[in-house]
This record gives C-alpha cells, structure tokens and sequence, in this order.
C-alpha cells in the first residue's frame, strides 16, 4: 500500500473531502490506464459482459463523485453531512462495447472537473428545498381541489389534518391522506 493511500485512509473522518477526491482521481486514473492498452480494449470489446463488468466500476466512479458533490454542498451550507452507502461494484448491462466505455468514462471526467458548481447548485437546490419545508412541512393536497365528487379523500384529508401531528417529509413530495 502506497503512502498517500496510508495517509488518506486515517484522514479519512477528518477530512472526507480530500480523501474522495484522492479515491476518484484514483479510480479514473485507473480506468484512462486500461482503456489505453490495446489488449484491454480487445478485451472489453469482445464480449459485453466484458464491458458489463467495466461499466460496473464507472457506476462505482459515479456513485462516489455523486457523493462528494453532496459533501461539498453541505460544507458550503455548514451542515452536517452522513456519508452514503456507496454500492459495490456489480456489472452494468448498459454499457455493452468499448465506445460505451469510453463515452461514460469522458461524461465522469467532465463531471469531476466541474464538482464546485455542481457542488453550488445542489447548495441551493438543498436550500431550496429546506425554506419550502419550513414554510409548509407537511404537504397534503388541497381538499378544495378535488375534482371527483365520489373522492373520499377529501375527507380523509381533513380528518388527517384535525387528528394527527404535525411532522417533517423529507422528500418534499405531496403527501395524500389515506382514504
């Protein structure tokens, strides 16, 4: 084991930044490394479950550059950040030749070059999303705008109200009363 890769892995609770940086430089390094070698290019263009098997590691690529947005943005609100459960490495069906490689690998290189506005967006989109939960945090569709005179859900939806306590939805998706 390298070093850096000693170093980076105690550093790990006190600086998840750097050291998802370090694994995702690590990560595309190795993948422009086997793309530039003939055989390997032979390799994962002679059956799909080859490129199967490589698409399945730019999925892990994927999952951890995701995951390193969503820290960024939640330092630049000064939030707590939980890491995620980043999913193992499993064969991508969708990736079926060498060129399907090679578009994936260009698509996760742009996205790592631009991570800080990408990171500012989800900032605000987060932001967003907070202001809206505060100003209204459970959203229950509108009894008034039923439409079908045979819905019981109207009703459902006031006794929802009337009976039962107030409590945060994270997803901020539209909450209906059972019927």
């Amino acid at each position: 084991m390298e070093f850096t890769a000693i170093i980076l892995r105690m550093l790990w609770r006190l600086a998840p930044a750097l050291w998802l940086e370090w694994a995702i430089r690590r990560l595309i390094s190795w993948a422009i490394a086997l793309l530039e070698n003939e055989d390997e290019r032979a390799w994962l263009d002679e059956q799909p479950r080859n490129s199967h098997w490589f698409g399945g590691w730019l999925a892990v690529i994927e999952a951890r550059l995701d995951e390193l947005i969503d820290l960024r943005a939640h330092q630049l609100l000064n939030w707590r950040w939980d890491p995620r459960d980043v999913p193992s490495h499993h064969p991508a069906p969708a990736v079926r030749s060498f060129d399907d490689c090679l578009i994936r690998l260009v698509r996760l290189i742009q996205r790592f070059e631009d991570v800080h506005r990408l990171a500012l967006r989800r900032a605000e989109r987060l932001q967003r999303f907070a202001r809206e939960l505060e100003a209204n945090p459970l959203k229950l569709v509108d009894p008034a705008d039923s439409t079908d005179p045979t819905d019981s859900t109207a009703a459902a939806a006031a006794f929802f109200v009337a009976h039962v306590s107030v409590c945060s939805h994270r997803s901020g998706l539209p909450i209906r009363a059972p019927p």
